[in-house]
């Protein structure tokens, strides 16, 4: 059976042939692990839609008048979309943004939140001044679209003129992540709720760029999160929605 690039809610067209002489023509388009069962009659072309979301393999499977499977082979759908970025500061208040998307994206357009924006796969954006922003990504492959939107509270540097370490997205419904700027040896991170207990503490290798911690199990409210590495400390808020 031969098939394009299978899409979510698209059409797509197969042709169904077999050198088995009792097969009377019926068979099942399903996906494994689902409920999901179409019955077709007939040898030849035929259109189908995939209308639930990427998660298992789809198989076909002929019967013969015995209702014995005569032939099978399975189709591997594209992976489902994942928008995602992350980024590093480079210098003051520039920062390296990288493309994480799976699949690959053919086309981007970043909105910056600032009145900027890229259609690079992996801009270098110069922001005008400290502070929170918003920053937009969206991916186009054969498929579809694709978008992500995360808030920064903490763009650019620190007093003393160092770069900063970027928490996002903040609010978070659990997924948080730490991008750290270039430091040596291991990062020490505390989580505290607002009434100063300690909840969770972790070390994790500086050279990674960005830690992911999740909140996911946490209830709603305000954190405090303390990062420590061999030659700072910093402190931040963060909103678990």
């Amino acid at each position: 059976m031969n098939v394009s690039p299978i899409c979510e809610d698209t059409p797509f067209d197969f042709d169904l042939s077999s050198t088995d002489t009792t097969v009377n023509g019926l068979f099942t388009l399903n996906r494994q692990g689902s409920s999901l069962l179409s019955t077709y009659i007939g040898m030849g072309a035929h259109t189908a839609t995939l209308n639930i979301s990427t998660d298992y393999d789809l198989e076909y499977i002929y019967y013969n008048a015995y209702t014995f499977v005569a032939d099978s082979a399975v189709l591997v759908p594209g992976p489902q979309l994942d928008a995602d970025f992350a980024l590093q500061n480079t210098n003051g208040l520039t920062y390296q943004f990288t493309d994480l998307t799976t699949p690959t994206p053919s086309a981007w357009f970043w909105d910056f939140g600032d009145g900027n924006s890229s259609n690079a796969q992996n801009p270098t954006h110069t922001f005008s001044g400290n502070g929170p922003t918003t920053v937009k990504l969206v991916v186009t492959t054969d498929c579809g679209l694709d978008s992500i939107s995360v808030p920064y509270t903490n763009i650019g540097l620190n007093e003393d003129g160092t770069p900063s370490m970027v928490v996002y997205p903040n609010p978070t419904d659990g997924v948080l992540h730490l991008q750290t700027p270039e430091v040596d040896g291991k990062v020490f991170v505390q989580i505290f709720g607002m009434n100063g207990a300690l909840v969770e503490e972790s070390l994790f290798n500086a050279s990674t760029g960005r830690i992911t911690l999740n909140l996911g199990a946490y209830a709603r409210g305000f954190y405090q999160i303390k990062v420590t590495t061999e030659n700072s400390v910093e402190n931040f808020k963060v909103t678990k929605y």
